[in-house]
């Protein structure tokens, strides 16, 4: 008792101190002058008008079950505070093997809607990066084979065309020495060169004419070897024969060599190799691809229809194994929790309510309007809210339901009216108890003025100000009920006065 007397003592002290706090906020805005007047200032402000009522938090689902018929209860599955999902089986009067057949055909029913979903949602992020990634390793290995083959081949021509090049002469009574060839055969054409050897003023003595795959002049080089125009083949003559008028052959690729077979296998294998590989690399980006197309490509009509079939056919299972358990079962009808379980496995069950079933998280705020303000209320209008279990934290929500029917309460009629919060509190709770405001009119960043120094007669609505004996007239655009009005005439700053006795 001595507590709950110390704590209503403080209750009045702070009481005290908050009208003290008031009243010095007044009188800092409005002061007594010497001459029996008070004065304040206009200031910017905002400016409201509010019906203020209380309310009351109700559930929007609460559910007293029961079972549809008298037995023995076998198995309560809940307890006061268990989380349910809608379907849950609460209670049952002996159906265990039917609970357990109807688990397993939720969860077919769960994995058919997830596949569903799947198909309909299509590959995720990093399935699709992966196809990404695997595409383009196919293009690089594709890009690098060509490259590769492509240069194998190019080797073996390359190698066939060099391949043991020598001069054969058309005189078969010519003494000179036949010319050495050396280096690679870059060139694409085959075919022979045709040289020609003449008396010259070069430093040999000798020069040369070549024709047939190129065509060119050039001088004897007997002490090193010399280009043979541009195909990369190089040619030294024999300093000790004599070049004079003689001609020469060269054919390329030599078909006269002994091992001319074995180069020309050689290369053709390099080519069948080639375009095998090749093909193959092909082949593997072009299925990649379309694998790739595949995995991306929206569901068609008969993978939908086939997904939703599978649906249909676990939702009938689970209504099979429904029809025959829910006669002795009491189900959830939605989510929510278990508030109340008055009944245990082995008791007899009638037709009474024995659990209790509270929406979670799913509450509505309803205020009685009555109907000197219901003209005033419409839905959108915000609404600042203090609970009495909460009374240190100011709520805000929106009117979001208005009921055209009247509820009469001690001859006066009232009309309810529902009000969503912006945000839940994780403490809300079905009972409590509310004071509301709803915000009917607000003008923002206004000239505002207590209306206590607004007055009218009929010449119209004036002000005094401190700075004339002249009135000075305003034009009021709104009045609050706050004790402020919204008006346009004066400027920010300025000093109304108003005698004391007014």
């Amino acid at each position: 008792m001595r507590v709950i007397q110390t704590l209503q003592k403080w209750h009045i002290v702070l009481a005290v101190v908050a009208v003290v706090f008031v009243v010095l906020v007044v009188l800092k805005s409005t002061s007594d002058t010497d001459d029996g007047y008070i004065t304040t200032t206009v200031t910017r402000n905002t400016v409201t008008e509010s019906v203020s009522v209380s309310g009351f938090v109700e559930a929007k689902n609460t559910a007293h079950l029961s079972f549809p018929t008298t037995g023995i209860v076998t198995d309560v599955m809940v307890e006061e505070g268990s989380i349910v999902q809608k379907g849950t089986i609460l209670a049952t009067l002996g159906s265990r093997t039917l609970v357990a057949q109807r688990t397993e055909a939720i969860a077919a029913l769960r994995k058919a809607q997830a596949g569903y979903d799947e198909l309909v949602a299509g590959p995720s992020t990093e399935a699709r990066d992966i196809t990404t990634q695997t595409q383009a390793a196919a293009e690089s290995t594709y890009t690098q084979t060509v490259q590769l083959e492509t240069e194998k081949v190019e080797n073996a021509r390359i190698a066939l065309l060099s391949n043991d090049l020598a001069a054969y002469t058309k005189d078969v009574t010519s003494a000179a020495t036949a010319p050495v060839i050396s280096g690679s055969y870059t060139c694409s054409e085959e075919g022979l060169y045709a040289i020609t050897t003449y008396r010259s003023g070069a430093p040999t003595g000798y020069s040369y004419t070549y024709e047939g795959i190129e065509e060119g002049t050039d001088s004897v080089n007997v002490r090193q070897t010399a280009p043979l125009g541009d195909c990369g083949l190089t040619i030294q003559f024999d300093e000790n024969s004599n070049y004079g008028n003689t001609q020469w052959m060269i054919p390329v690729p030599n078909t006269n060599s002994p091992t001319y077979t074995t180069y020309k296998n050689a290369y053709e294998l390099a080519k069948e190799a080639a375009t095998a590989a090749i093909e193959a690399a092909a082949n593997n980006l072009s299925l990649i691809q379309r694998e790739a197309v595949f995995a991306n490509a929206a569901p068609t009509t008969y993978q939908s229809r086939q997904s939703q079939a599978a649906i249909t056919q676990a939702q009938a299972a689970v209504a099979a194994i429904d029809a025959q358990i829910s006669e002795k079962s009491i189900i959830a009808p939605f989510d929510g929790i278990v508030t109340t379980v008055d009944i245990l496995p082995g008791e007899t069950a009638g037709t009474s309510p024995i659990i209790t079933l509270l929406a979670e998280d799913a509450f509505t705020l309803t205020a009685r309007i009555p109907e000197i303000d219901i003209t005033k209320i419409q839905t959108n209008q915000v609404a600042e809210i203090v609970f009495d279990a909460k009374n240190d934290e100011i709520l805000t929500g929106a009117v979001t339901f208005v009921s055209p029917l009247a509820t009469e309460i001690d001859g006066v009629a009232y009309f309810e009216t529902t009000i969503t919060l912006t945000q839940q509190p994780t403490w809300m709770r079905s009972g409590l108890n509310a004071d509301i405001d709803i915000l009917t009119h607000t003008v923002a960043d206004t000239l505002a003025l207590p209306k206590r120094f607004i007055q009218t007669d009929d010449q119209g609505t004036f002000v005094l100000l401190d700075t004339s004996e002249d009135r000075t007239a305003i034009t009021v655009e709104f009045y609050g009920n706050d004790g402020y009005a919204a008006i346009t005439g004066l400027n920010a700053g300025d000093t109304v006065r108003v005698p004391v006795a007014e």
